[in-house]
């Protein structure tokens, strides 16, 4: 499901509206003089709060958009990762694996060895000794 898509906030005109409405409060307590009504001055005071919460609810929502996106560019692209990890793994996976193969060779043979080997072994030995006189 994707995430709601929401509009850009208009800072300008909140703030022109939190103006417009700290003016009406303003004539409104110039009025009270003239036998305002309380009730006015308080719908008009919740208006300003819900102004601002909206606001703030919306600022909150941009700042978090903001480090999302911020954290998003900080992880490297899928290709350096990729690339990365197999120079690594080239680097050092490679040579311990050569090495395990090696050392398990070096002891299947020796664990496999066959009974004619050693006498081969000093034949061998010998025909060198006997090329080198």
């Amino acid at each position: 499901m994707k995430p709601a898509r929401r509009n850009p906030v208009d800072l300008e005109a909140l703030q022109s509206r939190i103006h417009a409405l700290e003016q009406r409060v303003q004539q409104q307590t110039g009025r009270i003089e003239h036998h305002a009504r309380l009730a006015d001055l308080d719908t008009l005071q919740m208006r300003i709060k819900r102004v601002e919460q909206t606001l703030n609810s919306e600022l909150w929502a941009a700042r978090q958009r903001e480090h999302t996106m911020l954290e998003m560019l900080s992880t490297p692209p899928l290709k350096t990762a990729v690339l990365k990890r197999f120079k690594e793994f080239w680097q050092t996976g490679v040579p311990a694996i050569k090495r395990w193969l090696q050392q398990a060779a070096a002891s299947w043979w020796r664990d496999t060895r066959p009974g004619w080997w050693p006498q081969f072994a000093a034949a061998w030995q010998e025909a060198l000794d006997q090329a080198r006189r």
